[in-house]
């Protein structure tokens, strides 16, 4: 698979959907990608970036060391994510940014860069200085946010709703309780945070999922923050949420490229190695067995040669769709390289159980591939070789061996008795 920072076209798309000032760098803290709204924020009266045309991320903040140490943390795997609080200058007054890194990945788990979004917490911070002072005039500064904010006592019974959920979510919560409404799945991660904020009296940011109107679950990011009373307890919780769903989705996508194969959309070598690994200690726990079979096209670089790489491409494609049609309920499908591709089975009864599958694909190829947009259909063989844990190896490296040999294994006996290897038959489409 490609770079993931190198796919320019995708990225600059993906992180151009996003509403928040978001921007990619890379390992050496260069900035590959930015959106409109992080020049538009780089360009503004900063005195963070004022004066600074380099493309160096960590030179925009020289004089903040707490942020580019956890950045360095991040891109050197020190980390898993990175949270920061930060000030921007403006024309306009103050801006207060919550500043999410993450890092992207390559299929070979090796961290490529970093995924840097800024959420604007400017109301929030507004809002829980005015609540210290005493004063009400937090409605006004509420009732004009672009967030949705919440204030709740200490047990999440709400005290205040702005008027900003019915024109993001279509609709006023009736409920006086703030953990309706949100996912089951996020219910317990919720109340916990309200119980960190408790016995820290810090912030919480967190991520869970709320049902919109048109019954859709949609991803929230919010901020949760404690207001003091006098005596030094925690009097009230303001909890101030944003959509990310375009985020959350931008993410699902940097991930399925970290894991699938970008031509035919099957795992990549990475996933097939993970699920591997995963599969065979549930195997040694459970006392079963594990099958993976190593595939090839007979003679690729022929059909390649013959009809040009578009064709072998979609080739390719009608391969892995055959692939993923023989297996079984739990087993995964992968392509490992070029032409050669690979299958893990879980809960082995024995060998008839990877002959099986290798025979039903087998089977399948006997009919001609229909190629979309070619004059011709064609026909492939293929070989194939396995091995089963525990009988061939006991680790992924000992069985991916075992089957590399035996599929070569099974080349050389077809060469030896001479049996024909049809490469391919073209038949022309009447």
């Amino acid at each position: 698979m490609d770079s993931l920072l190198r796919r320019n076209d995708l990225n600059g798309l993906l992180i151009h959907s996003l509403l928040e000032p978001a921007v990619i760098i890379n390992k050496q803290g260069t900035i590959c990608s930015e959106n409109q709204a992080w020049l538009e924020l780089r360009t503004r009266n900063d005195a963070n970036v004022r004066g600074v045309s380099s493309d160096q991320f960590l030179d925009l903040y020289k004089d903040q060391d707490k942020f580019t140490v956890g950045i360095v943390s991040v891109l050197t795997g020190g980390l898993p994510a990175f949270h920061y609080d930060a000030v921007h200058p403006s024309k306009e007054g103050d801006q207060f940014f919550t500043i999410r890194v993450t890092p992207i990945k390559n299929e070979h788990s090796n961290i490529e860069g970093a995924l840097i979004v800024y959420c604007n917490i400017t109301a929030q911070k507004k809002l829980e200085q005015t609540l210290r002072n005493g004063a009400e005039q937090y409605r006004l500064i509420a009732e004009h946010s672009q967030d949705t904010i919440k204030v709740t006592d200490i047990h999440g019974k709400i005290e205040y709703a702005s008027p900003s959920h019915k024109k993001i979510f279509d609709y006023m919560d009736e409920t006086t309780d703030i953990f309706e409404f949100i996912h089951p799945d996020d219910v317990e991660k919720f109340k916990s945070i309200y119980q960190d904020i408790l016995q820290t009296k810090e912030s919480q940011m967190l991520e869970f999922r709320k049902k919109y109107s048109d019954g859709v679950w949609g991803w929230l990011e919010a901020s949760c923050s404690p207001v003091m009373s006098e005596e030094g307890t925690v009097q009230n919780i303001i909890v101030v949420s944003r959509d990310i769903s375009d985020r959350k989705k931008y993410e699902r996508e940097l991930e399925y490229m970290a894991f699938h194969d970008f031509l035919t959309g099957l795992y990549n070598r990475r996933k097939i190695r993970m699920f591997m690994e995963e599969a065979l200690l549930e195997a040694s726990q459970a006392g079963q067995r594990v099958g993976f079979i190593i595939m090839d096209l007979d003679k690729f670089k022929t059909i390649n040669d013959t009809y040009g790489h578009d064709v072998g491409d979609l080739m390719l494609k009608e391969f892995s769709r055959r692939l993923l049609h023989c297996r079984r309920e739990g087993d995964a499908v992968g392509r490992l390289s070029g032409d050669e591709f690979a299958i893990v089975l879980k809960d082995l009864k024995g060998d008839e159980d990877v002959n099986y599958y290798i025979r039903q694909f087998m089977c399948s190829l006997t009919e001609p591939c229909f190629l979309p947009d070619t004059e011709y259909n064609i026909q492939v063989c293929s070989s194939a070789g396995y091995a089963i844990y525990p009988d061939h190896g006991d680790t992924v490296v000992k069985l991916v061996k075992h089957a590399d040999i035996q599929l070569y294994k099974e080349k050389r006996r077809r060469i030896k008795l001479g049996i024909p290897r049809k490469t391919f038959k073209k038949f022309q489409i009447k």
